[in-house]
């Protein structure tokens, strides 16, 4: 058995020389006879170790000796000591950093007795240094302080970064500030970085950083370069970590405790460094405009008290809809109405970004949609985030548009740049992007009424868009890099104004199609004039109005025109604005007045089968739509549900889109 030492490394290195001293005991051999060989040694010499598995090192030494023996032969007991040489080979396995057992077998020569091999059973301690050894000029290192104390005072993120903590030891960590609203953000993108720093000449193996925070994360981030870091290499890892939305909590800018752990293997042995990092948490409204995309983050339309006024709001106005004009046009117009009705006023911020108050790299103060509807009052960015959420929040897709000194926002229409041109006649006003058609609209007008405030939006993105000033950020690609978060906490917020936001929807919907068509109706009612009220004419112009839901509009012309005459055209335009007013038995009456004037037409025909049939009267029906495939078998066939009868016919028409078609009439 052997009890050894070593200075600065030895056999718990990596193939590194160091002195050793060693003392023993042996029993270098038992006869039957009873003859045994103690010996009692000192040993001074070096000795080397190479790794072959984790913990686990082949060893060799060479070392000078002494020993003390003692001869015992039965009753005679000799004693002497000798000087010698010897050397080792065997294997060691570290425990820990300092302390090591060995096994091996040993080799030596005794001057003036005799030679011999012997099995030996070690343990060892290493005094000082490192398995790797360390250029005779580098100091020691120093301490390593908890830091960020004078960083954490700074307003910019890139400034929140000073020293790191080790700088120049074997870890360094350096992070920037964060932001609580961008924390699933930090789960792929680095907020800082660790350099690991090799100064020895071994490399290292097993390498790995470890991050944690107390109270913001659930579980620490582990973080692996992938490969050994060679002696005298430095490495930079970025850092990523997992926060969780507790971190939304902070309300004033604090500094929390990083926890960096620096774990590694030098030959067979495990070492590890730490750092303790402040680092600088900003606010939860807190963000950079370094990147426009991020102010996604906050556009919550998830939000409940979000949900519960946009959605309420949505089922009012799909009630009050015009059902000839587009969808998300009106939800638009809906959720601005409902907003200026609510009170939610523009103030500026002379410390925004978009006053020209600071740098885009600089922090800003952004509000949550519910904040924004609590104090009733934002600059530009809070309006647009508050407009993006509510509208999100029902279908409709909206996007960011920024140009110099300002933001605002666009709604998609949800139609193709071709059904937009077709279906809208100032096409100018709207943005065509991603091969989708959009609202501009600028939130800072906070007056009800929809077109101010779309004509100011699509005129600062033609104004800057051809200077290549603007830029178009949809929120949903924004989402993916920026996921929204939920304010913590819950709220109930004051209902909207539903009944006066809905009445200023329709009166924008109507301003909308008169604007659309205020130059054919002038083209109409010059006709009319000229033509001493035509019925072609006013027919017509009727047509027009019913065209873009302006029943009331055409329902006048109409019966301007069947008060003076029997006119089919007019009839069955009267009778199917009576039919969308659900008075069907109505509309009939003009359908058969209309058959009685002109019993061949096949728009006639149809209109009477229609109406038969949803009044289930399917002997009437049969009779009309048998005529109706002789005078035009390409109609009847469209219409084929009406030789059905029952259930069977409605599914049948709701399958081909017909059964809420209206055949407006026209002759010309």
């Amino acid at each position: 058995a052997r009890l050894g030492f070593s200075f600065g490394g030895g056999f718990l290195g990596v193939g590194a020389l160091a002195p050793e001293l060693g003392l023993g005991y042996a029993m270098t051999d038992l006869l039957a006879d009873g003859t045994a060989l103690a010996s009692f040694e000192a040993r001074a010499g070096l000795g080397a170790s190479f790794p072959l598995a984790q913990a686990l090192s082949a060893r060799a030494a060479l070392s000078g000796r002494y020993a003390y023996y003692r001869l015992v032969q039965g009753e005679t007991v000799t004693s002497g000591g000798s000087p010698g040489l010897e050397g080792e080979l065997g294997l060691e396995l570290g425990l820990g950093e300092r302390f090591g057992l060995g096994l091996g077998a040993a080799l030596g020569w005794d001057f003036g007795m005799f030679g011999f091999v012997r099995p030996y059973l070690s343990a060892a301690y290493r005094l000082g240094g490192s398995g790797a050894e360390r250029p005779a000029s580098d100091p020691p290192a120093k301490p390593r302080p908890l830091v960020g104390e004078a960083e954490a005072e700074a307003e910019s993120p890139a400034a929140a970064a000073a020293a790191p903590a080790g700088a120049g030891g074997p870890l360094e960590a350096s992070f920037d500030g964060i932001f609580p609203v961008y924390y699933t953000y930090y789960d792929e993108n680095p907020f800082g970085s660790v350099i690991v720093r090799n100064t020895g000449k071994a490399a290292w193996s097993d390498v790995k950083v470890t991050v944690s925070m107390r109270g913001v994360m659930d579980s620490p981030r582990v973080i692996s370069p992938g490969r050994p870091v060679a002696g005298g290499e430095a490495l930079s890892i970025p850092v990523t970590a997992l926060f969780n939305s507790s971190i939304l909590a902070v309300t004033e800018a604090t500094k929390l405790t990083v926890d960096v752990t620096l774990e590694y293997r030098e030959g067979s042995r495990a070492r590890k460094e730490t750092a303790s990092v402040a680092l600088r948490v900003y606010d939860r409204n807190a963000m950079s405009w370094a990147d426009d995309r991020s102010a996604a983050a906050f556009v919550t339309a998830k939000d409940p008290a979000i949900l519960t006024l946009a959605k309420g709001l949505a089922g009012a106005a799909g009630a009050a809809r015009n059902p000839a004009i587009n969808d998300k046009l009106q939800l638009v117009a809906a959720v601005h109405d409902a907003l200026c009705l609510y009170g939610v006023n523009y103030v500026t911020d002379p410390t925004s970004v978009f006053s020209g108050g600071k740098d885009a790299a600089e922090v800003d103060f952004l509000q949550f949609p519910r904040q924004t509807l609590e104090y009733r009052a934002g600059d530009c960015d809070d309006l647009t985030i508050l407009y993006c959420a509510m509208l999100e929040a029902v279908g409709v897709e909206t996007a960011f548009v920024t140009v110099p000194g300002h933001i605002y926002m666009a709604a998609s229409l949800g139609l193709s740049p071709a059904e937009a041109r077709a279906r809208f006649g100032r096409v100018d006003e709207l943005v065509f992007h991603d091969d989708k058609a959009w609202l501009p609209l600028e939130v800072t007008i906070r007056k009800p009424g929809l077109l101010a405030a779309w004509a100011e939006g699509a005129k600062q993105w033609r104004e800057y868009s051809a200077r290549d000033q603007a830029t178009f950020i949809p929120v949903h690609s924004a989402w993916e890099a920026y996921e929204p978060v939920a304010l913590p906490g819950a709220t109930t917020l004051a209902s909207l104004p539903v009944e006066k936001a809905v009445a200023a929807m329709r009166a924008d919907t109507d301003d909308f199609v008169l604007r659309e068509i205020g130059e054919r109706v002038a083209k109409y009612q010059a006709e009319i004039l000229k033509s001493s009220n035509n019925a072609r004419a006013v027919n017509s112009l009727g047509l027009l109005y019913a065209q873009y839901g302006l029943y009331d509009k055409a329902k006048a012309q109409f019966e301007s025109v069947v008060a003076r005459e029997e006119y089919p055209a007019a009839l069955v335009n009267l009778g199917n604005v009576l039919k969308l007013e659900g008075k069907l038995e109505s509309a009939l009456a003009f359908y058969e007045r209309a058959y009685r004037k002109s019993p061949g037409s096949p728009q006639v025909l149809l209109a009477v089968a229609r109406a038969n049939h949803e009044m289930e009267n399917y002997g009437v029906v049969k009779k009309y739509y048998a005529e109706l495939a002789k005078v035009d078998p390409t109609l009847a066939a469209r219409y084929a549900y009406l030789d059905m009868k029952g259930e069977e016919g409605t599914r049948a028409a709701e399958a081909a889109g017909l059964k809420e078609a209206i055949e407006w009439m026209e002759e010309k």
